[in-house]
């Protein structure tokens, strides 16, 4: 199975991206676009592999505090879309320790430089730059969760398999 662990959006989060990815979408000539409940903050991506006891196991070991979590402005990798998100010492810290224990543990962990990002849109071409500014957003990012990646009925679709609740949540 395809995996990944990240931290996912509150609801207010969550919707006002997705009115983003409908601006977005509206703008755009062609691109597959990110649905709004499968937007989310990759801290690591397994690729494919087994959802083990012992990967939960280890997720259940990471004990960071909950943190404050900022999002804004768009960027763009090629003709991949994304909202940014504020580097912090925490968030930082959490995606190096989860990488470290995961390769320890002898799992494949993608080794991509950790570059926090939010998909909005892949494959996307317009026939000007986006006018889009998403609007600043703020929550306390207080769970990760080891998500599958499969396709159902032709649809992406994100599968949570195991939540961890940071400290303080």
């Amino acid at each position: 199975m395809r995996l990944f662990i990240a931290v996912p959006f509150s609801n207010p989060v969550r919707n006002a991206l997705g009115g983003v990815v409908d601006r977005l979408r509206k703008e755009a000539l062609e691109g597959r676009f990110t649905r709004p409940e499968n937007l989310h903050l990759t801290l690591a991506f397994l690729g494919e592999t087994e959802d083990t006891p012992a990967l939960r196991e280890l997720i259940g070991r990471i004990a960071p505090p909950a943190f404050s979590l900022e999002i804004g402005g768009l960027g763009r990798f090629g003709d991949l879309y994304w909202a940014g998100v504020r580097e912090s010492p925490a968030l930082r810290a959490l995606a190096s320790s989860l990488r470290r224990a995961l390769k320890e543990a002898g799992y494949p962990v993608d080794d991509k430089p950790f570059r926090p990002h939010i998909t909005l849109a892949r494959q996307a071409r317009f026939a000007s730059p986006p006018r889009i500014e998403p609007p600043a957003l703020s929550m306390t990012a207080d769970q990760i969760i080891l998500m599958e990646s499969k396709r159902i009925d032709g649809r992406l679709v994100y599968v949570p398999r195991f939540r961890k609740t940071l400290l303080g949540a």
